[in-house]
């Protein structure tokens, strides 16, 4: 069972290749849409690379590619003035020579019947409103809306419940932010992958800190939005009974407030302790400059009471910090407790601090915890590594591997 218009073109290759192999196959697509491609309004200028390797004798068949790029007129705009940019001048991927202007919608709606000639059961007028699971956790399908609710969320004289659809494979085609797609992401931690390539350590992580202009010589983390949840509160008390006794660390505290209270509670705490220079709110930062924090830092405390997965721990030990974990989200999971971290109770500031003073008081203990770290993340949980474990799912459908 496939999910939205963009998986006709899935729906096609597993009839094809379930054809090719000579077994039967039963593959619907549920569509929201009156029929496939309704709410598909765009123009676009379209490489039919992807249309031959489904149908090589698309032309043939009809489809509505029929106006091919002659052209290509790329023009700086000014108030006043349009200034053309001479082709010459283009990256390769702005040539679309080769390419035709469609509409989007017209192409969809040729594949959904194409589809259905290949025997696709192409559901129209049914959106998908709930993942249904197997008691052991496993997509067991999924559920349609309930039709014929009034504004006023009663029932009308046409209410018809929704159905339940179970398939052996489910594959949800309703773009990255769908609804559905949102739940299984957070269900199954589906973006735990961190890129090494990005999230990674500096060349010189004492420059990298001096860079910041910040009093001392290391710096101590901890990054999420600033709220009781994510325990921001146990490290502001941790640096308030730390800082004093270790002069050469100042704390950074990264993330968006939720609560302006509990953040002025916090800020008047670290006021309260003489630290308002060594303890410092940076707020929501953008996040193309999160790695470079995280490269800056010699040590993060992951803070959380609770926790869907918690992605930032990663994130600090693929750039090799080294690491003080609450027993939240995945941390028991990614963290070899006391090789590539150190993990202490959730909700225990007390704890907190016992485990963050010894990182403080030895940085090259530290150091090389950051890169034990660093190769754990790179072995188990980079995104390459995700990406296999994902493809390996895909490769054990039959039909597909």
């Amino acid at each position: 069972m496939l999910l939205a218009c963009s998986a006709v073109a899935a729906a096609i290759r597993l009839k094809q290749q379930a054809a090719a192999a000579g077994s039967e196959l039963s593959v619907c697509v549920l569509e929201k849409g009156s029929e496939v491609g309704a709410h598909i309004l765009s123009g676009a200028v379209i490489d039919p690379i992807a249309l031959a390797e489904l149908f090589p004798d698309w032309k043939e068949r009809g489809a509505p590619l029929a106006t091919p790029v002659q052209e290509d007129r790329f023009l700086v705009l000014t108030r006043d003035k349009a200034r053309r940019i001479p082709n010459w001048l283009l990256p390769p991927l702005m040539d679309n020579h080769g390419m035709y202007i469609a509409s989007l919608g017209n192409v969809c709606r040729w594949l959904g019947q194409r589809a259905e000639e290949l025997g696709v059961e192409v559901f129209p007028g049914f959106a998908a409103a709930e993942v249904l699971f197997h008691e052991n956790g496993s997509v067991k399908g999924v559920a349609t809306g309930d039709m014929g609710i009034g504004r006023n969320g009663e029932q009308k004289d046409s209410y018809a419940q929704g159905m339940e659809l179970h398939a052996k494979y489910t594959l949800f085609a309703e773009g990255c932010r769908g609804s559905l797609s949102q739940q299984l992401m957070s269900k199954f931690n589906l973006r735990d992958g961190v890129d090494p390539q990005v999230y990674c350590p500096p060349p010189d992580r004492a420059a990298a800190f001096a860079s910041t202009g910040l009093p001392g010589r290391y710096a101590i983390g901890c990054f999420g939005r600033v709220r009781e949840q994510k325990g921001t509160d146990l490290f502001v008390e941790a640096m308030c009974t730390l800082l004093p006794t270790h002069p050469d660390y100042t704390a950074v505290i990264v993330g968006a407030v939720d609560d302006r209270g509990f953040a002025k509670a916090l800020e008047e705490r670290v006021r309260a302790a003489g630290l308002a220079d060594r303890v410092r709110f940076l707020g929501e930062l953008p996040i193309e400059d999160l790695p470079r924090w995280y490269q800056r830092i010699s040590i993060y405390a992951f803070t959380s009471r609770n926790e869907g997965f918690g992605l930032t721990l990663i994130e600090a030990m693929a750039a090799g910090a080294a690491l003080v974990a609450a027993r939240a989200g995945a941390a028991e999971t990614v963290v070899a407790d006391g090789e590539t971290g150190v993990l202490v109770p959730t909700g225990d500031a007390a704890a907190l601090t016992a485990a963050l003073e010894p990182l403080m008081r030895d940085p090259e203990r530290a150091g090389e915890m950051g890169r034990k770290a660093r190769a754990r993340v790179m072995a188990e949980f980079s995104i390459d590594v995700e990406a296999e474990r994902i493809a390996a799912v895909y490769r054990s459908v039959p039909g597909i591997g």
